[in-house]
């Protein structure tokens, strides 16, 4: 997808989310609305599926408007998962932003915006956190890569580019998330004044094969 698609990524995101990406862009008025976050449930819905049938057909990028319309309809675990496939999938465009595009500034606003709520609602469970996130990493590495990557760089660097983020991210959830015991993360969540629990509200489960 071109800077300019991605931009409109931020801009239609920015229409319904947080400051942290309202700060990144000011929309224009004139800014047409993706169907992702059309008013009419219906019209958002049939995207949704539509989507979800063919995710690999998609810019990764816009796998945070994915994320933003199912927590919207509330398919509150649905969404996280999407998240964290939005974070490995999106990693490797911002690990190669070496031409200053804005892959990597688009990502972390994005992510902020979308991972603050999410994360804070997911953290209440531990065990759920845990589930969601390896079944993410299991979906994401099968699941076929679009057939866009960076400018300027080769398929076999692009491949090794992939693997190395997926590496890199899988480690991360090692030291963070799965090191973490129940404990530690109840104490974390009351010292701050977060809900210890079963999730909140998380709409339907998980589809079988998004493993």
């Amino acid at each position: 997808m071109a800077g300019l698609a991605r931009k409109g990524l931020i801009v239609g995101l920015a229409m319904v989310m947080t400051p942290a990406l309202e700060a990144c862009i000011a929309p224009p008025q004139t800014e047409k609305v993706d169907p992702l976050l059309s008013p009419d449930a219906g019209t958002r819905r049939a995207t949704i599926d539509a989507f979800l049938a063919r995710p690999q057909a998609t810019d990764p990028f816009a796998y945070a408007m994915l994320t933003n319309a199912l927590w919207q309809e509330g398919r509150r675990r649905q969404a996280a998962f999407w998240f964290y496939v939005f974070q490995i999938r999106t990693r490797p465009w911002a690990d190669v932003d070496k031409r200053g595009d804005g892959a990597a500034a688009l990502r972390a606003a994005l992510n902020d915006g979308l991972g603050q709520e999410i994360n804070g609602w997911l953290g209440s469970d531990l065990d759920a956190w845990r589930d969601l996130a390896a079944r993410a990493m299991s979906y994401e590495a099968r699941l076929p890569l679009s057939a866009d990557r960076p400018e300027g760089v080769d398929a076999a660097a692009w491949s090794a580019a992939v693997a190395t983020s997926r590496r890199t991210y899988r480690e991360g959830y090692e030291k963070t998330l799965g090191a973490l015991t129940a404990a530690e993360s109840a104490a974390r969540r009351r010292e701050n004044g977060m809900p210890v629990g079963p999730l909140e509200d998380p709409g339907p489960p998980l589809p079988a094969d998004w493993r």
